[in-house]
């Protein structure tokens, strides 16, 4: 589809508003998804009253019959052009109104049946709160001229032009706390309601950044709960990618803004919903009573309080600790996050803020206030308090400062919750509900062309996986709502885990101007949901545990029969099967009228009484795989393993507080792996992570396991780790290529593993990895490279460089696609 998103222009100094629509913005139109983002930004309106026709055709009806009334916010767009200061007092704008009135709206009054005295007062009411009139949501010739499917409204009200579109929401606390002036006084109240209540309930999805918020549209404005979708708050991408360096130093800032001692940050617009003046009180109690010697930095643009603000520090003698230093720009604004004692974030809105995220992303600790629901979003990475009690304040910040391990470990989990929660997540998100309204908008004429429609010269690639069933049992357990949610968000989820190549595969396909999806057989709640949502069924499933071998999550479904409606849905030119020990020939068979080519994916154990009958070809990382197949007349090609480097986007290497780590399965197809292992067991202080089958207890190899590890869990740990060790399961051989050489180099640890013939085509040993030959050298090698920290390092950037310069799974599919096309056309096919 092609997706015009609707921004207002509006200034850095609005804070929060413009971090998230700029960072969403720049994030989504440079996104590779299916779906083409366009951006439409408002546009000044002052000069469109020169236009003769304007005030006519907004008049007249589609029958060209003269409206009986035209609405108050058209009249109020004509009146209002002559107020050019929305500060302006109440009767600076009714004198300024009146003088306009006679040359731009005294006929449209008078069609409308309003007298001028009515028309002013509402307008003055109105004209009181909206901060930017010029520029306020005029984008309706504009979207219509971009022919867009769908229109995706980021910081701004809809516009109701015919087009489905999302809308963001940001808070509905004018109904939750209609008592704070900023969102009922001056016609702000109003307002909201009039922009909220039909935009709410027209929106094919409206998205919300936390559980809390989707309750309340759905209690407020009647929204049925399965269009209100949470995605939480994006980091913003400069607070996460901050250099250790940027902006002015320490010295400079203090020197600047004449901030002498350690001090709390508060970054917040002066409004009363904000807080400050509790935030003055418990400083009074941590200097007075507690003795700590703190001062105050408070930033962002002045709304009506920092006036009150300043007062209120003075009269309780806070002067000189109470630094309030205006807007301030992102070079001094990482810098003040970098050194605060801690932020001191203590708003009555929420829970969904984003200095909380920017903190966590830059190593601050936060202290909030205890927003119903911000626990869900921040876990245990922040103190909460109290916002109303002063001493509860003091004593969290307090907690800071007396307890530093907790507060280290606090700033940890906060850096975790920052890398999770990217832009570029956030935007992948809103592209699953594109992907989910695609067979909606195709319903009408104007649509772009229907999903499974062919577009020349586009390959389509189909490819079936399987998942472990202890991930998937820990997946849907651990949130037991998950089996009925969408399949998008079923989908993300498990994508968002990095478990098993996430979605890299077919990302890297789209990135090569493919089309691809990625169909996870096994897992009966998504396939179901799948079914569900193209308004088709099945029967039940059959005795036998098609389509695999050992069902690892069956529903009660037909899930062989679902994959047979899914391939005829896709009708892909390739169909990829990494499920070659699962998804039997026999099956594929059924796929075969729907495609052109059938490709088996495979580098574990040859599964037992399989034809390959259905295959056209297979792939393989490991040279002798290939040699195998070709030499019983199926064509094979090598192609290898890789890393991709959004990983380190998602989970950042840490401190390498694990010296020696091994990461991977040990079952009785790793003999001479189990051997290894428990050798280094026994002689090293090696911890495991991984997956034990048949591990007696008793067994070194037990005692030294720490936990299953899988996706971005391992990643950590393999972010955490100093040396790694690796060894290739048996049916390699004396081939290497499987997945630790890449996760563990391209995660930065020094990997040492097994020497095989061709390490050398992959990796330049002693200087890019280290390999060793037996037991005896492998723990004489971890020894040295533990005592000899500067030649482990070393060798461990090499590594990583090699990694993301030569093996990425961007490589990988590039090399793929080449395969793929020479394959279709040695079979006279095209795409």
């Amino acid at each position: 589809m092609k997706i015009g998103l609707c921004i207002i222009d509006v200034p850095a100094s609005v804070g929060g508003g413009f971090v998230f629509r700029d960072s969403v913005a720049q994030a989504a139109v440079a996104s590779k998804g299916r779906h083409a983002i366009e951006l439409i930004k408002a546009r000044p309106v002052s000069r469109e009253f020169q236009n003769p026709n304007w005030a006519e055709r907004r008049a007249r009806d589609a029958s060209g019959d003269p409206l009986p009334t035209l609405g108050r916010k058209g009249l109020l767009r004509l009146g209002l052009q002559g107020v050019v200061n929305p500060g302006a007092a109440k009767e600076e704008i009714r004198r300024r109104l009146e003088n306009v009135i006679q040359d731009r709206v005294e006929a449209e009054l008078h069609a409308a049946r309003l007298s001028l005295k009515d028309y002013v007062d509402w307008a003055v009411e109105q004209q009181l709160n909206w901060p930017n009139p010029d520029k306020f949501r005029v984008f309706d010739d504009a979207a219509a001229a971009r022919n867009c499917d769908m229109l995706w409204f980021n910081n701004i009200e809809p516009i109701h032009n015919g087009v489905p579109y999302i809308f963001n929401i940001f808070d509905l606390q004018h109904r939750l706390q209609p008592f704070f002036p900023e969102v009922s006084g001056q016609g702000q109240f109003r307002h909201r309601e009039g922009a909220y209540a039909e935009s709410l309930q027209r929106a094919a999805y409206v998205i919300t950044a936390s559980e809390e918020t989707r309750e309340q549209v759905a209690h407020f404005y009647g929204v049925p709960l399965e269009r209100i979708r949470v995605i939480p708050f994006p980091t913003p991408q400069a607070a996460l990618e901050a250099p250790a360096n940027a902006g002015v130093t320490e010295a400079e800032l203090r020197a600047k803004h004449g901030v002498t001692r350690p001090y709390l940050f508060y970054p917040a617009q002066f409004w009363p919903h904000k807080n400050h003046i509790s935030l003055l009180y418990a400083l009074r109690l941590l200097v007075h009573e507690h003795g700590l010697d703190l001062s105050l930095v408070l930033t962002g643009a002045d709304h009506g309080n920092a006036g009150y603000v300043r007062d209120t520090a003075a009269a309780l003698g806070l002067a000189d600790r109470v630094h309030l230093i205006g807007f301030v720009p992102h070079d001094e604004l990482v810098p003040l996050y970098r050194h605060a004692a801690a932020l001191s974030y203590m708003t009555y809105f929420g829970p969904d803020n984003l200095p909380p995220l920017e903190a966590f992303a830059l190593g601050c600790p936060v202290v909030m206030s205890h927003i119903p629901g911000v626990e869900k979003l921040y876990e245990d990475a922040a103190i909460y308090v109290s916002l109303k009690d002063e001493r509860d304040i003091a004593d969290g910040i307090r907690r800071v400062f007396d307890d530093p391990d907790a507060t280290r470990r606090r700033v940890e989990k906060g850096r975790k919750i920052a890398e999770r929660n990217t832009v570029s997540n956030y935007v992948e998100r809103v592209q699953d509900l594109f992907d989910e309204f695609a067979a909606t908008r195709r319903c009408w004429p104007g649509s772009a062309a229907p999903l499974a429609a062919k577009t020349p010269g586009r390959m389509r690639v189909m490819i079936l996986s399987t998942d472990y069933g202890p991930f998937l049992k820990n997946l849907y357990e651990g949130d037991p709502t998950l089996r009925e949610a969408p399949y998008a968000e079923q989908l993300r989820r498990r994508n968002a885990t990095l478990f098993a190549g996430s979605d890299f595969y077919s990302t890297n396909f789209i990135k090569q101007g493919c089309d691809a999806w990625e169909f996870h057989v096994n897992n009966g709640p998504l396939q179901t949901q799948w079914l569900r949502e193209h308004g088709q069924s099945v029967g039940a499933r059959p005795s036998h545990p098609s389509p695999l071998r050992s069902p690892i999550e069956p529903s009660d479904l037909d899930l062989e029969e679902i994959i047979v409606r899914q391939v005829q849905a896709m009708q892909p030119d390739i169909i990829l099967n990494q499920a070659v020990s699962e998804v039997e020939s026999r099956v594929l068979e059924r796929l075969r009228p729907y495609t052109k080519l059938i490709v088996g994916q495979i580098a574990s154990p040859f599964p037992e009484e399989e034809t390959y009958s259905a295959y056209d070809m297979m792939v393989s990382s490991l040279p002798n795989f290939v040699r195998y197949y070709r030499e019983r007349g199926l064509p094979a090609e090598l192609n290898l393993l890789g890393f991709d480097p959004s990983v380190l986007e998602h989970v950042k290497p840490g401190e390498r507080d694990v010296p020696l780590s091994f990461v991977g399965s040990i079952t009785s197809d790793h003999g001479a792996r189990y051997k290894l292992i428990e050798r280094l067991a026994r002689e090293t202080d090696i911890k495991i992570w991984g997956r034990l089958v048949n591990v007696p207890e008793d067994s070194p190899i037990a005692k030294r396991f720490q936990s299953e590890a899988w996706g971005a869990e391992m990643f950590r740990v393999l972010g955490r780790t100093k040396i790694t060790v690796n060894q290739h399961i048996d049916i390699a051989e004396n081939y290497a290529n499987n997945m630790r050489l890449f996760e563990a180099t391209g995660m930065g640890a020094l990997l040492i593993t097994d020497k095989k013939d061709n390490i050398a085509d992959l990796y330049e040993p002693g200087t890019e990895v280290v390999c060793y030959d037996g037991a005896d050298e492998c723990i004489a090698l971890i020894k040295y490279y533990l005592e000899h920290e500067d030649e482990r390092a070393a060798i461990a950037a090499a590594g990583q460089r090699r990694t993301l310069r030569d093996h990425t799974y961007a490589q990988v599919v590039a090399e793929q696609v080449r395969i793929f096309s020479r394959a279709l056309a040695a079979k006279g096919a095209s795409v």
